[in-house]
């Protein structure tokens, strides 16, 4: 094929500077984007292994059968209490059985030998010692009495609190001749249940491996009022561990009570493992792997913040990079990821206090109690952070594989309707709070749904699913509760949702003409690709014979003769069609500097006229006349075989890499030369015409000033006359 001088073409195409552009880096961006979906593919696969593996399984048959155990197949469950002594005799039927098991009388026989490690049925051993902890408020706190009550009735305990803790001590003199029951400062995190948050500290018992001293002790503090009306919450904590399986349960039984004298009791039990105290965990393969795994994470997210920051950090407004969505998810996704990790270590960091006693049993008490409540509450963080994360993680995959076309066109619609979406948020989250707060001022009384906006919050969500019972509302109040339901449907339902059906729509259409726009365009490149390539095998068949490659070149000249003839002698038909006065402008003339276009391939400036015409570029007509030819033996001129077309760009391309020829560079100065006269004559016919115009302007303007100077005169002499007729009719006849 032969090669084309493009120096020109550069110079009048920011077009093919693109297109080099592209040819040049696309295969740098190729290669650049397989990395990086790679690398990604790589991260995303190795979070979610990381993220799922435990045996949940094994851990949530754990769980439920330590629930059977204890709640529902127990001689009776805690949902049956409700009362205080519902609470003892729960701990009589259900909770010891449980622990000590059915056959309690092995623990009297001659020479029977209290465990350490209490053992339980299926290869569970209590971890330590149990604990009974309970929590007190103090009189008159958050509560009044009316005054025609107040003779019959002292006092009064409202709901808990943490300062309205009762911490003094009571029940009967001890050997230190204090109260027996003393208020005791214990470590862990706070207990959050259905009616208050509670403190970790209270009033405690150990519940030890020694049965007896156990069941005294529980009789002992029925009988003394170890739970009584200013009571609000009871605990029940303890550690169950399972040697084959390698499994820790950390339960707690609460049992909330409320101030109007509800019970409120919830069966707690949180699962972990070896791995959650220690990174090596049991020290087994897998568990090595999980650490490398870990530490090849950190490498991911340190090389992602990094790649982060350096998007930043080249951004000339910094503000612009907060403005995409996307940026904002991939530093959630980050820091969640970071968060993760910090958690872990801390919780690795506390497995130096979750040993148990193990010395002699007649040492267990309240102090020699396990703790593992921080352990279980850090953990249960992390499974609630690796779950929103593990969302996020694979949200961030649409980014990856947008080569499909309606994932491209979901993230640039989600992209587009952006700022539009955070209006919406704002208008939906400001209506739907409004709402949490009628339904809870209008029903939180009569039902318990309603009971806090929390829980108002929760029933109103659970409407977008379909799960909610509107009958208790219309119940409770006919009237009230139609109405609310009525504006919640409309509002919520007809108006946010159809308010974010058309944002949705809306940046979608617009995505889509766009798209359409652009395939138009990538369209229209193939086929003038297609076109030059066809234009090039015609070269290289050319080149293959050269007798008709000298045919066909002297017919070209020839015909680009006549062409020329016939261009000239149209132009001069349309100059003698021209009015005399544009012929009189010359180079002033706005037709000056143009010329009739060919039909041949011209490398001029292609513009907007429609009246047939092209920029005069003096001896250049035609691209054909920059390309660079060799000369074979008979003389002929011909193109180099074996030599590719050379694409768009600077110079010849790395593909011809020959010096233009210099008659080539030749014809560019003289076409390059021309213009410039063009220009020069151009500005000189535009200086003459202006002063031609000026001076015709000035003789007008002069003209003018005469007209109006005889004007003046005439209205001088009229007015002097009109003065001496006036006179005379003033003096009268005579």
């Amino acid at each position: 094929a032969e090669g084309i001088m493009t120096g020109l073409s550069v110079l009048v195409s920011e077009k093919q500077v693109n297109e080099l552009l592209e040819q040049r880096t696309g295969l740098r961006a190729l290669v650049r984007s397989s990395c990086n979906v790679l690398l990604f593919g790589i991260f995303l696969a190795l979070y979610t292994i990381l993220a799922l593996w435990e045996d949940f399984p094994g851990q949530r048959a754990f769980e439920h059968h330590l629930r059977r155990r204890f709640d529902l197949e127990a001689p009776m469950p805690v949902s049956e209490v409700e009362s205080a002594g519902d609470f003892w005799q729960y701990t009589r039927k259900s909770l010891l059985p449980a622990m000590y098991g059915q056959d309690t009388r092995k623990y009297y026989y001659p020479g029977a030998v209290v465990e350490k490690m209490l053992p339980m049925e299926g290869g569970n051993r209590l971890y330590g010692v149990a604990r009974l902890r309970t929590l007190r408020v103090v009189p008159d706190a958050d509560c009044r009495i009316a005054g025609r009550f107040s003779s019959r009735f002292k006092s009064c305990y409202g709901p808990y609190s943490v300062s309205a803790e009762d911490r003094a001590p009571f029940g009967p003199t001890a050997d230190d001749g204090k109260p027996e029951y003393r208020y005791v400062k214990a470590g862990g995190p706070q207990f959050t249940g259905k009616l208050a948050t509670y403190s970790s500290n209270g009033y405690m018992r150990a519940l030890t491996s020694n049965y007896d001293q156990t069941l005294q002790s529980i009789r002992k503090m029925e009988s003394e009022g170890f739970v009584v009306a200013n009571t609000r919450a009871i605990f029940y904590e303890f550690t169950v561990y399972n040697f084959n399986l390698g499994l820790y349960a950390v339960i707690r039984l609460a049992f909330e009570v409320a101030p109007s004298g509800r019970w409120i009791p919830t069966f707690q039990a949180d699962v972990i493992t070896q791995r959650h105290l220690s990174p090596l965990g049991f020290g087994s393969t897998i568990e090595w792997l999980l650490l490398v795994g870990d530490a090849l994470l950190i490498m991911f997210v340190l090389r992602y913040v990094f790649e982060e920051l350096s998007e930043l950090w080249g951004m000339k407004r910094r503000c612009d990079y907060f403005m995409d969505a996307w940026n904002l998810v991939d530093w959630m996704n980050l820091i969640l990821i970071v968060a993760t990790l910090i958690k872990r270590i801390e919780t690795w960091s506390l497995s130096s206090d979750v040993d148990p006693y193990l010395g002699d049993p007649a040492g267990q008490r309240v102090s020699t109690f396990t703790n593992m409540y921080s352990v279980a509450d850090n953990v249960r963080t992390i499974r609630g952070i690796l779950a929103f994360n593990a969302v996020l993680t694979w949200f961030k995959a649409v980014k990856y594989v947008n080569v499909v076309p309606y994932i491209s066109l979901f993230m640039q619609s989600v992209t587009k309707s952006q700022r539009h979406l955070a209006a919406f948020i704002i208008v939906f989250c400001t209506c739907f709070f409004g709402f949490i707060v009628a339904f809870n001022v209008a029903f939180g009384q009569a039902t318990t749904v309603f009971r806090t906006g929390w829980k108002s919050g929760i029933f109103l969500l659970r409407t977008f699913l379909g799960d909610t019972n509107f009958s208790i509302v219309y119940e409770a109040a006919p009237f009230m509760g139609s109405l609310l339901m009525v504006s919640f449907i409309l509002g919520i339902f007809f108006v946010m949702m159809g308010l974010f059906s058309a944002i949705m729509i809306s940046a979608m259409s617009d995505v889509l003409r766009f798209q359409d726009k652009e395939e138009a365009q990538k369209w229209a490149n193939t086929v003038e690709r297609l076109q030059q390539m066809g234009i090039n095998i015609y070269e290289r068949l050319l080149s293959e014979l050269p007798g008709l490659y000298s045919r066909v070149l002297n017919r070209r000249k020839k015909r680009e003769e006549l062409e020329q003839l016939r261009d000239q002698a149209h132009f001069e038909r349309q100059l003698a069609k021209m009015p005399d006065d544009l012929l009189a402008l010359g180079p002033g003339s706005p037709t000056y500097g143009r010329r009739q276009r060919k039909a041949l391939a011209s490398v001029a400036i292609k513009d907007e006229d429609s009246d047939g015409s092209e920029a005069d570029l003096g001896p250049l007509f035609a691209a054909e006349q920059l390309q660079i030819r060799d000369a074979d033996d008979s003389g002929i001129p011909a193109s180099p075989r074996g030599m590719p077309h050379a694409g768009p760009g600077l110079g010849t391309g790395p593909s011809d890499p020959r010096e233009p020829p210099p008659q080539v560079v030749q014809l560019i100065i003289s076409a390059t030369s021309h213009v410039a006269g063009g220009i020069v004559e151009r500005t000189r016919g535009a200086r003459t015409v202006l002063f031609g115009e000026m001076a015709d302007s000035r003789d007008v303007l002069l003209g003018i000033s005469s007209v109006l100077r005889v004007l003046v005169q005439r209205s001088q002499h009229l007015e002097a006359q009109q003065e001496d007729l006036l006179r005379r009719f003033a003096r009268g006849p005579g």
